[in-house]
Formats: structure tokens, C-alpha cells, sequence
């Protein structure tokens, strides 16, 4: 009896050393696992690619299974072979895994839960957390439309909404031209930048994730980058030989970038700070710099200085360059924006400020004029209304002044001394939402049970 009673606490260890053994095993949806519980019906009619026993499955990798099921014979048998080279390049830069699905039919269980069944139910993914990604698009000729499905937590953090948005856009617009080909390869590529830049689109430079911060300033660059193609090569070699003898004066480095990052999908700020991060600017190591982003395309300017900044570049100075910057590039000048930096620089580290621009100082005198008519015109409109301006006065007992029957009175006419008009508010109706947004879930289940996010949308 005393060994059974000292026995039973090495008999609990015992059970929880397994419990804790199968939860550390996987969570479900991971290499080995059992299906996880679902709360979705059956289909009535099943896919070829469904799994005889549901209760029973275990979820499994299969690296040799196809990565192009074309049910909806959409793509050529040479298509398929393009885009099958092109998703084993993405699977081993990226790590993930690429699927793409096509089929007339969701069999009734919606767009997102017949992508992640497929790909649940398929042996795709890589790793232990089946990382990958599936295009799924349903050629239903009622409600035709496609669905791209996330696994793994490191691909569903990095498919967010504005990522998937992005995608989207892109893949759609080929899409709904019936090129299918150059959708699917366009997707594939935006995919593979994601898993290995953490953007879908990104210039050749853009550091890969984890880059560590010692491999910045790794690539050289020239006092004038032009990504966005809007300068001459005349305009390019005046505005570099400008910038050159400009840095050398001033005893740092001046360079301007033109680009349109909103292509890449990177917001302009960050864009311009990862330039200047990972380039290295003018001569030595230790040489200073100020980068100036020009992005024609949403007609801004920034100055991007690192850590030492310019002792003269005040927030005010800041300000106004961005500015005048902007105003050229909002009327297409975009030559005489980089050139309008360099003056601005080189007038403000001679005079310690910069000046405003033609239009801001017309704004102002514009404003102190208006300013200056509406006080006069209120301080003469109160005066006005203060003096006599001569009408009768009243007085007691006036009518004893009036003979009897020397007054006539009749109508000569009519005059209307106001008008009142009754009117009503007409509210419009707002035009529906627009088709190019995309449905978006962060997370997801179908009948294995496993979590996915995605988005999608009709085309």
C-alpha cells in the first residue's frame, strides 16, 4: 500500500510529461498532425483531392505532388511548364511553398475554404508549419473569382491587408484581361519578393529580411539616381557635375534621387531611409550626407540626412525646400526641382536660411490684402449703421397736423420688400463600394481545421 501510495506521484509526472510531449508534437495543421475539430458541413459532392477518411487524416508533405493542377484548362501544356520553372526558383530563394489551383467549381464550400482544403489536403507546404501559399482561381462562369490562400505563421504575418491589396491589383488587372499566363507569373514573382524582401515589390537593392546592420552601405551610388526615368542624359550629367562641385564646397555629400516609390509599395519616407541605409555616398567612410527623395509620381519632396545633420538645416529650412521642391515637380518640372535643391543648399549654408517661394510670398501679400478688405469693410459697414442717414423721427400727436379729408390714399403698385424661399437638402446617394478592394481574412479555417489568412476577390 506505501508503494502504491509513492507511486502515484511518479504516475501523474508520468501523464503530464506526455501531455506536455504531444502538445509540444504540433499544433494542428503541422507535419504529423491530426485534423483539427470542424464545424463545417461536408460538401455533397466531393473533389477528386479530397481524402477518404477525413476523421483519420494526418496532415503530410508531399515535395513531389504537382504545383500546377489546371482542372479549369486554362493554361496551355508550355504555360503550366513556364510557370512550374518559375515556382521552383520561388520555392528555393524563398523557402515557402507556391501552388496554383484552378477549377470551374468551389463545390459549394466558398472560394477560402476550397483553397486551404486543397492545399491542406494535398501534402503541399515546407516545413514543419507547411509554409506556402495558393492561388486558387475559380473559372465558375456564375461567379468567377480566386482566392489566395496563406499557411504558416511566417506567411500569414506577412500577407497583410494593404500587402494583399497590392498583390491583388496587380494579379486582377491581367486577370480580368484574360491573361492568365502573365497573371500567375506576375504573382508568382510579387510572392517571391515578399517571402524574401518582406515587400511584394522592391528595387534590386531593397535588403533581404534579417539583413544584418553591417551589410549596409554595401553599393556605391551616384550623386544623381534617377529609378523613375524622368531626366534626360543631359539633364542627369548637368545635375550630377551641380551636385559634385556642390559637395566639395560644402564639405558633404549631396545626392539626389528621383523615384516613384508607391510602385514598390513602400511608403515614401521609409523608401528613401533604406536608400540611404544600404548606399554609400561620395568619398570615405566617414563622409556625410544629404539624400534628397524626389518622387514625381505623388509630387513630394523629403531631405534624408542620417545621424549628422547640416548645422544650418533647421525644421523651418527643412520645410521650405521640401516645398519648393514639390511645386516644381507638381507642374512637371523635374529637372528644376533637383536644381532648385542644390541653390537652396548652397544659399542656405552661405546666408543661414532659405528663402520662400514666389508662390508663398504672393499667397501672403494675397492674404494680408483680403485680410485688410474684409476689416475695412466691417469697420465701414458698423460706421454706416451708426449715422443719420435722414429718415422721419416720430412725434406725438402728429395726425392734428392733418385737415380732415386732405389726405388721399390708393394704389399705385406692388413691390415686395423680401422673399422667402423654402428649400430642402437633396441627399445624394453614394455610389457602392469600389469591385478592385479586396476581401481580406486574417484568419481561417476549413474542414482540416489548420489557420490560414487570405483575400480575394470577383474578376
Amino acid at each position: 500500500m506505501k508503494t502504491c501510495h509513492k507511486a502515484m506521484p511518479l504516475l501523474l509526472l508520468c501523464f503530464l510529461l506526455v501531455g506536455i510531449s504531444a502538445f509540444a508534437a504540433g499544433r494542428t495543421g503541422d507535419v504529423g498532425t491530426r485534423i483539427g475539430s470542424s464545424e463545417l458541413s461536408v460538401p455533397e459532392r466531393l473533389p477528386d483531392w479530397w481524402p477518404e477518411n477525413l476523421e483519420d487524416f494526418v496532415f503530410f508533405s508531399d515535395a513531389e505532388a504537382p504545383r500546377v493542377v489546371d482542372n479549369a484548362d486554362i493554361l496551355t501544356e508550355a504555360e503550366e511548364k513556364r510557370i512550374s520553372v518559375s515556382i521552383a526558383a520561388a520555392r528555393e530563394s524563398s523557402g515557402k511553398d507556391f501552388v496554383i489551383y484552378t477549377d470551374v467549381t468551389d463545390y459549394g464550400m466558398g472560394k477560402n475554404v476550397c483553397a486551404a482544403d486543397f492545399y491542406d489536403f494535398s501534402g503541399y507546404g515546407s516545413g514543419v508549419e507547411r509554409e506556402g501559399i495558393c492561388l486558387f482561381l475559380d473559372m465558375d462562369p456564375t461567379d468567377r473569382g480566386g482566392w489566395v490562400c496563406c499557411t504558416g505563421s511566417d506567411m500569414m504575418s506577412l500577407y497583410t491587408e494593404s500587402v494583399a491589396d497590392t498583390m491583388d491589383d496587380v494579379l486582377y488587372a491581367y486577370l480580368r484581361e484574360g491573361e492568365y499566363e502573365e497573371a500567375i507569373l506576375r504573382w508568382i514573382e510579387s510572392g517571391e519578393t515578399l517571402c524574401r524582401k518582406g515587400v511584394p515589390f522592391a528595387p534590386d537593392w531593397y535588403p533581404d529580411r534579417g539583413m544584418e546592420a553591417e551589410n549596409s552601405a554595401v553599393l556605391e551610388a551616384p550623386y544623381v539616381i534617377d529609378e523613375s526615368g524622368v531626366l534626360t542624359r543631359t539633364e542627369r550629367r548637368e545635375l550630377e557635375e551641380q551636385a559634385r562641385a556642390l559637395s566639395e564646397e560644402l564639405g558633404y555629400t549631396i545626392a539626389l534621387l528621383y523615384t516613384d516609390a508607391s510602385s514598390y509599395g513602400i511608403p515614401e519616407a521609409e523608401y528613401l531611409e533604406s536608400f540611404y541605409h544600404y548606399h554609400s555616398f561620395g568619398e570615405g567612410e566617414d563622409r556625410s550626407c544629404l539624400l534628397a527623395g524626389l518622387f514625381p509620381d505623388k509630387e513630394t519632396a523629403l531631405l534624408c540626412t542620417g545621424i549628422a545633420e547640416p548645422e544650418r538645416m533647421t525644421e523651418v529650412n527643412r520645410v521650405r525646400i521640401e516645398e519648393k521642391c514639390a511645386s516644381l515637380l507638381r507642374k512637371g518640372r523635374c529637372y528644376e526641382g533637383g536644381e532648385g535643391i542644390l541653390r537652396d543648399l548652397e544659399h542656405m549654408e552661405r546666408t543661414g536660411r532659405v528663402t520662400r517661394s514666389v508662390s508663398s510670398w504672393l499667397w501672403s501679400l494675397l492674404s494680408s490684402m483680403l485680410f485688410g478688405i474684409v476689416t475695412g469693410g466691417i469697420l465701414f459697414a458698423r460706421a454706416w449703421w451708426k449715422t443719420d442717414k435722414g429718415t422721419p423721427k416720430s412725434a406725438e400727436n402728429a395726425a392734428g397736423y392733418i385737415l380732415p379729408g386732405s389726405v388721399s390714399v390708393r394704389a399705385v403698385s406692388d413691390r415686395f420688400l423680401n422673399v422667402t424661399k423654402k428649400t430642402r437638402r437633396i441627399v445624394e446617394e453614394r455610389s457602392s463600394p469600389s469591385s478592385g478592394q479586396s476581401s481580406y481574412s486574417r484568419s481561417y479555417s476549413g474542414h482540416s481545421g489548420s489557420s490560414h489568412s487570405g483575400s480575394g476577390r470577383s474578376f
